[in-house]
Protein backbone atom coordinates (compact mmCIF):
# COMPACT_ATOMS: atom_id res chain seq x y z
CA UNK A 1 0.00 0.00 0.00
CA UNK A 2 0.99 3.56 -0.17
CA UNK A 3 0.99 3.79 3.18
CA UNK A 4 1.58 2.02 6.28
CA UNK A 5 -1.60 1.63 8.36
CA UNK A 6 -3.35 -0.47 11.45
CA UNK A 7 -6.31 -0.25 12.55
CA UNK A 8 -8.07 0.60 9.18
CA UNK A 9 -11.04 -0.63 7.20
CA UNK A 10 -11.20 -2.58 4.15
CA UNK A 11 -14.46 -3.01 1.90
CA UNK A 12 -15.06 -5.14 -1.28
CA UNK A 13 -16.63 -2.86 -3.87
CA UNK A 14 -19.32 -4.37 -5.91
CA UNK A 15 -17.13 -4.76 -8.89
CA UNK A 16 -14.51 -6.74 -6.83
CA UNK A 17 -11.90 -3.98 -6.04
CA UNK A 18 -10.96 -3.51 -2.65
CA UNK A 19 -11.07 0.02 -0.64
CA UNK A 20 -9.41 0.56 2.60
CA UNK A 21 -9.91 3.84 4.47
CA UNK A 22 -7.81 4.94 7.22
CA UNK A 23 -6.32 4.11 10.04
CA UNK A 24 -3.16 5.08 12.15
CA UNK A 25 1.19 4.11 11.72
CA UNK A 26 3.06 5.56 14.67
CA UNK A 27 1.18 7.87 15.80
CA UNK A 28 0.08 9.45 12.73
CA UNK A 29 -3.39 9.01 11.77
CA UNK A 30 -4.99 8.59 8.13
CA UNK A 31 -7.43 10.61 5.75
CA UNK A 32 -6.06 8.23 2.57
CA UNK A 33 -7.68 5.87 1.10
CA UNK A 34 -6.58 3.24 -1.64
CA UNK A 35 -8.25 0.75 -4.16
CA UNK A 36 -6.46 -2.76 -4.67
CA UNK A 37 -7.69 -4.48 -8.29
CA UNK A 38 -7.50 -8.23 -7.73
CA UNK A 39 -6.72 -8.56 -11.34
CA UNK A 40 -4.20 -6.67 -11.42
CA UNK A 41 -2.47 -6.68 -8.48
CA UNK A 42 -2.36 -3.07 -8.03
CA UNK A 43 -3.33 -0.63 -5.63
CA UNK A 44 -4.28 3.08 -7.04
CA UNK A 45 -4.98 6.33 -4.54
CA UNK A 46 -8.69 6.78 -3.88
CA UNK A 47 -10.27 10.39 -2.81
CA UNK A 48 -9.36 10.86 0.77
CA UNK A 49 -11.92 11.24 3.51
CA UNK A 50 -12.61 14.86 4.76
CA UNK A 51 -10.92 13.75 8.35
CA UNK A 52 -8.50 11.38 9.29
CA UNK A 53 -9.23 8.56 11.60
CA UNK A 54 -8.81 4.51 12.76
CA UNK A 55 -11.11 2.11 15.02
CA UNK A 56 -13.98 3.14 12.42
CA UNK A 57 -16.17 1.11 10.36
CA UNK A 58 -16.58 0.38 6.51
CA UNK A 59 -19.80 -0.71 5.38
CA UNK A 60 -20.88 -1.37 2.04
CA UNK A 61 -24.62 -0.19 1.23
CA UNK A 62 -27.10 -1.84 -1.38
CA UNK A 63 -26.60 0.35 -3.94
CA UNK A 64 -22.37 0.01 -3.97
CA UNK A 65 -21.72 2.78 -1.79
CA UNK A 66 -19.42 2.31 1.43
CA UNK A 67 -20.67 4.01 4.55
CA UNK A 68 -17.53 5.19 7.29
CA UNK A 69 -18.74 5.68 10.23
CA UNK A 70 -16.73 6.67 13.91
CA UNK A 71 -13.98 6.31 14.89
CA UNK A 72 -10.68 8.29 16.62
CA UNK A 73 -9.03 10.90 15.15
CA UNK A 74 -6.09 13.66 16.21
CA UNK A 75 -7.33 13.57 19.99
CA UNK A 76 -11.25 13.42 18.93
CA UNK A 77 -13.76 10.84 19.19
CA UNK A 78 -15.52 10.88 15.97
CA UNK A 79 -19.54 11.22 15.19
CA UNK A 80 -18.84 11.92 11.36
CA UNK A 81 -20.38 9.46 8.77
CA UNK A 82 -18.99 10.15 5.43
CA UNK A 83 -20.17 8.27 1.83
CA UNK A 84 -17.84 6.88 -0.92
CA UNK A 85 -19.13 6.55 -4.28
CA UNK A 86 -16.50 3.94 -6.11
CA UNK A 87 -17.92 5.40 -9.46
CA UNK A 88 -17.29 9.28 -8.96
CA UNK A 89 -14.14 8.06 -6.41
CA UNK A 90 -15.51 10.66 -4.18
CA UNK A 91 -16.70 11.10 -0.31
CA UNK A 92 -19.71 13.57 0.92
CA UNK A 93 -20.36 13.75 4.49
CA UNK A 94 -24.21 12.99 5.50
CA UNK A 95 -25.65 13.49 8.87
CA UNK A 96 -23.42 12.30 11.45
CA UNK A 97 -24.10 9.89 14.40
CA UNK A 98 -25.99 11.18 17.62
CA UNK A 99 -22.82 9.82 19.73
CA UNK A 100 -19.20 9.80 18.85
CA UNK A 101 -18.04 5.80 19.02
CA UNK A 102 -14.58 3.74 18.29
CA UNK A 103 -14.32 0.05 18.44
CA UNK A 104 -18.18 -0.14 17.41
CA UNK A 105 -19.83 -2.90 15.51
CA UNK A 106 -21.97 -1.19 12.25
CA UNK A 107 -23.61 -4.08 10.07
CA UNK A 108 -26.46 -3.70 7.26
CA UNK A 109 -29.81 -5.00 7.98
CA UNK A 110 -31.69 -6.75 4.78
CA UNK A 111 -34.05 -3.85 4.82
CA UNK A 112 -30.63 -2.03 3.46
CA UNK A 113 -30.60 0.21 6.67
CA UNK A 114 -27.26 0.09 8.82
CA UNK A 115 -26.98 -0.60 12.43
CA UNK A 116 -24.31 0.83 14.74
CA UNK A 117 -24.46 -0.52 18.49
CA UNK A 118 -22.17 -0.21 21.19
CA UNK A 119 -18.80 1.97 21.58
CA UNK A 120 -16.14 4.30 23.19
CA UNK A 121 -16.29 7.85 23.50
CA UNK A 122 -15.49 10.49 25.44
CA UNK A 123 -18.14 9.70 28.25
CA UNK A 124 -16.56 6.18 28.42
CA UNK A 125 -18.42 2.70 27.16
CA UNK A 126 -22.13 3.44 25.40
CA UNK A 127 -24.43 0.58 24.66
CA UNK A 128 -26.74 2.66 23.10
CA UNK A 129 -27.45 1.81 19.04
CA UNK A 130 -28.76 3.74 15.73
CA UNK A 131 -29.96 3.23 12.66
CA UNK A 132 -28.84 4.73 9.46
CA UNK A 133 -31.46 4.82 6.62
CA UNK A 134 -29.96 5.57 3.02
CA UNK A 135 -33.35 6.34 1.52
CA UNK A 136 -34.00 9.25 4.01
CA UNK A 137 -30.45 9.70 4.83
CA UNK A 138 -30.56 10.57 8.56
CA UNK A 139 -30.41 8.97 11.99
CA UNK A 140 -32.78 7.63 14.23
CA UNK A 141 -32.52 5.69 17.67
CA UNK A 142 -32.22 1.88 18.86
CA UNK A 143 -33.36 -0.17 21.66
CA UNK A 144 -29.58 -0.10 23.91
CA UNK A 145 -28.02 -3.43 24.24
CA UNK A 146 -27.98 -4.63 27.87
CA UNK A 147 -24.53 -4.09 28.79
CA UNK A 148 -22.21 -1.20 27.21
CA UNK A 149 -19.26 -3.14 25.35
CA UNK A 150 -16.50 -2.44 22.33
CA UNK A 151 -14.62 -4.36 20.48
CA UNK A 152 -17.25 -6.98 20.33
CA UNK A 153 -18.44 -9.10 17.35
CA UNK A 154 -21.32 -8.04 15.17
CA UNK A 155 -22.69 -11.10 13.16
CA UNK A 156 -25.89 -10.75 10.84
CA UNK A 157 -27.04 -14.11 10.74
CA UNK A 158 -29.27 -15.85 7.99
CA UNK A 159 -32.53 -14.72 9.17
CA UNK A 160 -31.77 -11.41 9.21
CA UNK A 161 -31.36 -11.07 13.19
CA UNK A 162 -27.62 -9.91 14.56
CA UNK A 163 -25.83 -11.83 17.19
CA UNK A 164 -23.33 -9.64 19.15
CA UNK A 165 -21.02 -11.44 21.43
CA UNK A 166 -18.90 -10.96 23.61
CA UNK A 167 -16.55 -7.30 23.92
CA UNK A 168 -14.82 -5.38 26.65
CA UNK A 169 -16.74 -3.96 29.50
CA UNK A 170 -14.05 -1.42 30.92
CA UNK A 171 -12.32 -4.12 32.90
CA UNK A 172 -12.54 -6.92 31.70
CA UNK A 173 -13.66 -9.08 28.63
CA UNK A 174 -17.26 -10.32 28.13
CA UNK A 175 -18.55 -13.99 27.53
CA UNK A 176 -22.57 -12.86 27.43
CA UNK A 177 -24.34 -12.41 24.06
CA UNK A 178 -27.54 -11.36 22.00
CA UNK A 179 -29.51 -10.60 19.63
CA UNK A 180 -30.88 -8.13 17.99
CA UNK A 181 -34.23 -8.44 16.02
CA UNK A 182 -35.19 -5.49 13.74
CA UNK A 183 -38.23 -7.25 13.12
CA UNK A 184 -39.28 -6.34 16.23
CA UNK A 185 -36.93 -3.82 17.11
CA UNK A 186 -35.55 -5.27 20.45
CA UNK A 187 -32.93 -7.15 22.23
CA UNK A 188 -33.07 -11.26 23.81
CA UNK A 189 -30.20 -12.62 25.59
CA UNK A 190 -28.31 -15.22 23.96
CA UNK A 191 -26.60 -16.89 26.35
CA UNK A 192 -22.50 -16.83 27.55
CA UNK A 193 -19.93 -18.24 25.45
CA UNK A 194 -17.36 -20.76 27.85
CA UNK A 195 -14.92 -17.55 28.23
CA UNK A 196 -15.06 -14.27 28.13
CA UNK A 197 -14.02 -12.61 25.05
CA UNK A 198 -12.22 -9.74 23.18
CA UNK A 199 -10.64 -8.64 19.85
CA UNK A 200 -12.11 -12.44 18.45
CA UNK A 201 -13.28 -13.52 14.92
CA UNK A 202 -16.54 -13.96 14.54
CA UNK A 203 -17.64 -15.97 10.96
CA UNK A 204 -21.13 -16.59 9.97
CA UNK A 205 -21.07 -20.47 8.53
CA UNK A 206 -22.57 -21.76 5.38
CA UNK A 207 -25.06 -23.93 7.52
CA UNK A 208 -26.13 -20.78 9.62
CA UNK A 209 -23.98 -21.45 12.47
CA UNK A 210 -21.41 -18.92 13.77
CA UNK A 211 -17.87 -19.70 14.94
CA UNK A 212 -16.30 -17.51 17.07
CA UNK A 213 -12.18 -18.06 17.50
CA UNK A 214 -9.90 -16.87 19.73
CA UNK A 215 -9.73 -13.35 21.14
CA UNK A 216 -8.41 -11.52 24.50
CA UNK A 217 -9.28 -13.48 27.85
CA UNK A 218 -7.70 -14.01 30.99
CA UNK A 219 -4.85 -13.72 31.45
CA UNK A 220 -4.02 -13.36 27.61
CA UNK A 221 -4.59 -14.37 24.16
CA UNK A 222 -7.22 -17.20 23.55
CA UNK A 223 -7.14 -20.46 21.31
CA UNK A 224 -10.38 -21.81 21.89
CA UNK A 225 -13.50 -21.86 19.71
CA UNK A 226 -17.18 -21.56 20.00
CA UNK A 227 -20.28 -22.51 18.22
CA UNK A 228 -23.41 -20.55 18.05
CA UNK A 229 -26.62 -22.06 16.65
CA UNK A 230 -29.50 -19.62 15.95
CA UNK A 231 -32.07 -22.55 15.21
CA UNK A 232 -31.40 -24.21 18.89
CA UNK A 233 -29.98 -20.78 20.61
CA UNK A 234 -27.20 -22.69 21.81
CA UNK A 235 -23.67 -22.57 22.32
CA UNK A 236 -21.13 -25.40 21.94
CA UNK A 237 -16.96 -25.87 22.46
CA UNK A 238 -15.43 -26.19 18.96
CA UNK A 239 -12.05 -27.77 18.44
CA UNK A 240 -9.24 -25.25 20.38
CA UNK A 241 -6.86 -23.50 17.58
CA UNK A 242 -3.36 -24.99 17.69
CA UNK A 243 -2.28 -21.13 18.55
CA UNK A 244 -4.07 -18.64 20.98
CA UNK A 245 -4.39 -15.24 19.19
CA UNK A 246 -5.89 -11.73 19.64
CA UNK A 247 -6.68 -9.01 16.74
CA UNK A 248 -6.41 -11.87 14.48
CA UNK A 249 -9.27 -11.85 11.18
CA UNK A 250 -11.06 -14.34 9.45
CA UNK A 251 -13.01 -14.98 6.37
CA UNK A 252 -15.42 -17.65 5.34
CA UNK A 253 -13.64 -18.86 2.22
CA UNK A 254 -16.06 -20.48 -0.77
CA UNK A 255 -15.35 -24.33 -0.05
CA UNK A 256 -16.86 -23.62 3.28
CA UNK A 257 -13.85 -23.54 5.63
CA UNK A 258 -12.75 -21.04 7.45
CA UNK A 259 -9.27 -19.23 7.56
CA UNK A 260 -7.97 -17.48 10.52
CA UNK A 261 -5.27 -14.97 9.83
CA UNK A 262 -2.25 -13.65 11.90
CA UNK A 263 -3.10 -11.95 15.10
CA UNK A 264 -0.80 -11.72 18.23
CA UNK A 265 -0.44 -14.13 21.75
CA UNK A 266 0.72 -11.71 23.90
CA UNK A 267 4.22 -11.97 23.21
CA UNK A 268 5.00 -12.17 19.35
CA UNK A 269 3.11 -11.17 16.54
CA UNK A 270 1.56 -14.39 14.24
CA UNK A 271 2.28 -14.86 10.82
CA UNK A 272 0.49 -18.35 10.78
CA UNK A 273 -2.61 -19.09 9.37
CA UNK A 274 -4.93 -21.85 10.09
CA UNK A 275 -8.63 -23.44 8.43
CA UNK A 276 -11.48 -24.76 10.32
CA UNK A 277 -13.80 -27.63 8.50
CA UNK A 278 -16.86 -27.22 9.73
CA UNK A 279 -17.55 -30.58 8.27
CA UNK A 280 -15.08 -32.13 10.23
CA UNK A 281 -14.49 -30.09 13.45
CA UNK A 282 -11.11 -29.73 13.09
CA UNK A 283 -8.53 -26.77 12.17
CA UNK A 284 -5.24 -27.85 10.26
CA UNK A 285 -2.19 -25.30 9.81
CA UNK A 286 -2.27 -23.20 6.50
CA UNK A 287 0.64 -21.67 5.50
CA UNK A 288 2.26 -18.70 7.37
CA UNK A 289 2.16 -14.93 5.85
CA UNK A 290 5.61 -13.03 5.24
CA UNK A 291 4.87 -10.40 8.22
CA UNK A 292 3.17 -11.46 11.25
CA UNK A 293 0.39 -8.70 12.26
CA UNK A 294 -2.62 -7.52 14.10
CA UNK A 295 -4.87 -4.96 13.35
CA UNK A 296 -5.09 -5.68 9.69
CA UNK A 297 -7.55 -6.43 7.26
CA UNK A 298 -8.71 -9.57 5.36
CA UNK A 299 -10.82 -9.13 2.22
CA UNK A 300 -12.27 -12.23 0.07
CA UNK A 301 -11.71 -11.60 -2.96
CA UNK A 302 -13.80 -12.54 -6.23
CA UNK A 303 -12.72 -16.62 -7.21
CA UNK A 304 -11.37 -17.10 -4.02
CA UNK A 305 -8.65 -15.57 -2.59
CA UNK A 306 -8.25 -13.38 -0.10
CA UNK A 307 -6.27 -10.17 0.25
CA UNK A 308 -4.66 -9.16 3.95
CA UNK A 309 -3.80 -5.57 4.31
CA UNK A 310 -1.01 -3.94 6.70
CA UNK A 311 -1.63 -4.12 10.62
CA UNK A 312 1.02 -3.87 13.03
CA UNK A 313 3.91 -5.62 13.47
CA UNK A 314 7.07 -6.33 15.30
CA UNK A 315 8.63 -2.90 13.62
CA UNK A 316 5.18 -1.10 13.68
CA UNK A 317 2.51 -0.33 11.35
CA UNK A 318 2.96 -2.29 8.14
CA UNK A 319 2.09 -0.84 4.33
CA UNK A 320 2.72 -4.26 2.96
CA UNK A 321 -0.16 -6.92 1.71
CA UNK A 322 -0.41 -10.32 0.70
CA UNK A 323 -2.89 -12.37 -0.92
CA UNK A 324 -3.60 -16.42 0.20
CA UNK A 325 -5.26 -18.71 -2.44
CA UNK A 326 -6.76 -21.68 -2.09
CA UNK A 327 -7.30 -24.15 -4.64
CA UNK A 328 -8.15 -28.21 -5.43
CA UNK A 329 -6.40 -30.98 -4.68
CA UNK A 330 -2.95 -31.79 -7.14
CA UNK A 331 -3.93 -34.85 -8.94
CA UNK A 332 -1.24 -34.93 -12.35
CA UNK A 333 0.19 -31.87 -11.36
CA UNK A 334 3.87 -32.82 -11.54
CA UNK A 335 3.96 -32.45 -7.85
CA UNK A 336 2.75 -34.50 -4.32
CA UNK A 337 -0.85 -34.52 -4.20
CA UNK A 338 -2.90 -37.02 -2.35
CA UNK A 339 -1.51 -38.68 -0.27
CA UNK A 340 -2.12 -38.99 3.22
CA UNK A 341 -4.29 -37.25 5.09
CA UNK A 342 -1.68 -34.92 7.39
CA UNK A 343 -2.29 -31.68 6.99
CA UNK A 344 0.50 -29.24 7.37
CA UNK A 345 3.04 -27.88 4.80
CA UNK A 346 5.21 -27.97 1.97
CA UNK A 347 7.13 -29.90 2.96
CA UNK A 348 5.19 -32.75 4.05
CA UNK A 349 4.70 -34.48 7.16
CA UNK A 350 5.08 -37.92 8.35
CA UNK A 351 7.70 -38.38 6.18
CA UNK A 352 5.52 -37.64 2.77
CA UNK A 353 7.84 -35.16 0.75
CA UNK A 354 4.93 -33.35 -0.97
CA UNK A 355 6.89 -31.05 -3.84
CA UNK A 356 5.07 -27.55 -5.56
CA UNK A 357 3.10 -28.98 -7.69
CA UNK A 358 2.82 -27.26 -11.58
CA UNK A 359 0.22 -24.84 -11.78
CA UNK A 360 0.78 -24.42 -15.75
CA UNK A 361 -0.12 -28.13 -16.43
CA UNK A 362 -3.28 -28.27 -18.19
CA UNK A 363 -3.98 -31.39 -16.16
CA UNK A 364 -3.24 -30.04 -12.78
CA UNK A 365 -7.09 -30.05 -10.49
CA UNK A 366 -5.33 -28.23 -7.29
CA UNK A 367 -6.42 -27.96 -3.86
CA UNK A 368 -3.54 -25.62 -2.20
CA UNK A 369 -3.16 -22.86 -0.24
CA UNK A 370 -0.77 -20.17 -1.70
CA UNK A 371 0.31 -16.84 -0.24
CA UNK A 372 2.24 -14.49 -1.29
CA UNK A 373 3.45 -10.85 -1.43
CA UNK A 374 1.08 -8.51 -3.27
CA UNK A 375 2.87 -5.64 -5.12
CA UNK A 376 6.57 -7.41 -5.47
CA UNK A 377 8.17 -10.03 -6.94
CA UNK A 378 5.85 -12.88 -6.97
CA UNK A 379 6.63 -15.04 -3.77
CA UNK A 380 4.87 -18.26 -3.39
CA UNK A 381 4.17 -20.78 -1.02
CA UNK A 382 2.79 -23.94 -1.35
CA UNK A 383 0.28 -26.07 0.93
CA UNK A 384 -1.35 -29.02 -0.11
CA UNK A 385 -4.57 -29.03 2.31
CA UNK A 386 -6.40 -32.12 1.41
CA UNK A 387 -10.12 -30.90 2.64
CA UNK A 388 -12.24 -33.10 0.21
CA UNK A 389 -10.02 -35.81 1.25
CA UNK A 390 -10.53 -35.02 4.99
CA UNK A 391 -14.02 -34.15 4.56
CA UNK A 392 -14.52 -37.97 2.74
CA UNK A 393 -12.38 -40.16 5.59
CA UNK A 394 -12.39 -38.27 8.22
CA UNK A 395 -16.15 -37.14 9.26
CA UNK A 396 -16.71 -36.67 12.92
CA UNK A 397 -19.96 -37.85 14.13
CA UNK A 398 -19.96 -35.31 17.17
CA UNK A 399 -17.83 -32.35 15.77
CA UNK A 400 -18.67 -30.88 18.76
CA UNK A 401 -18.73 -30.85 22.58
CA UNK A 402 -21.69 -29.66 23.83
CA UNK A 403 -22.28 -28.26 27.01
CA UNK A 404 -23.92 -29.59 29.95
Amino acid sequence: MSFARDLHTATRLEGGEVLVTGGESGGEVHASAERYNPETGQWSPADSMGAPRFQHTATLLADGRVLALGGYGYGEYLALASIYDPAADTWSETQPMSAARLGHGAVRLASGKIFVMGGYNNFGLTAGTEHWDPAAGNWSSGPPMEAPKNRHSATVLADGRVLVAGGFDGIQGIASAEIYDPAANAWTPAGFMAEPRFMHTATLLADGRVLIAGGHGAPSSLASAEIYDPSQGTWSDAAPMKTGRFGATSVLLDNGTVLVIGGFDGIAFIAGAELYDPETGAWSEASSMASGRRDHTATLLPGGGVLVAGGLGSEGSLASAERFDIEMPCEGCGGGGGGGGGGGNASGGGGNDIGPPDFEDPGCACRGARIRATGSPLMWMILIVSLAMRRRSRRSSSPLRPRS
